[in-house]
């Protein structure tokens, strides 16, 4: 094996045909350790292993409420229908809400992500009106130097 790792073996060999299967490979430690091959088996193995660990929870829901109040101040601040509004955080109930606020609205929803970095998030050239940021994420979308921003008509932080 030219000293190499080996980190993946061989489980089932491909098969010629129409249309054609290549081999099948696992990670080796599937082999040596015999882990489970299906989800069933994960979770058969995880009550197994820990009996006594909780499984579901549940989180604190959304009111629709807040829904409807983040769709009013929307409307209020003058923002018409078929506007572009961008959501700038992270994946959570708020910015579900904010979404939803648009749907109530007629407003075109821009998500708005910055895993290219801070400077990859442009509302000019998304042609944002109204954006909704995460706390967090205020400081990058604010920055003085940032130019992009000239053209909001609001922000709001959740």
């Amino acid at each position: 094996m030219d000293n190499k790792l080996q980190f993946a073996v061989k489980v089932e060999d491909g098969r010629k045909g129409h249309p054609s299967v290549g081999p099948v490979y696992r990670n080796i430690l599937s082999r040596l350790l015999n882990l489970s091959k299906t989800t069933w088996d994960v979770f058969r193995s995880a009550v197994e292993k820990y009996p006594n660990n909780r499984m579901l929870g549940w989180r604190e829901l959304v009111n629709d409420k807040e829904v409807l109040h983040a769709a009013y101040a929307i409307r209020a601040s003058g923002i018409q229908s078929g506007c572009k509004v961008g959501i700038y955080g992270s994946n959570c109930p708020q910015w579900i809400v904010a979404m939803e606020a648009c749907n109530g609205q007629s407003l075109i929803c821009v998500p708005l992500y910055d895993t290219l970095g801070a400077g990859a998030v442009n509302l000019e050239h998304a042609e944002i009106d109204i954006v909704f940021v995460q706390d967090k994420k205020v400081k990058q979308l604010l920055d003085p130097d940032c130019t992009h921003t000239r053209r909001l008509k609001g922000e709001k932080a959740f």
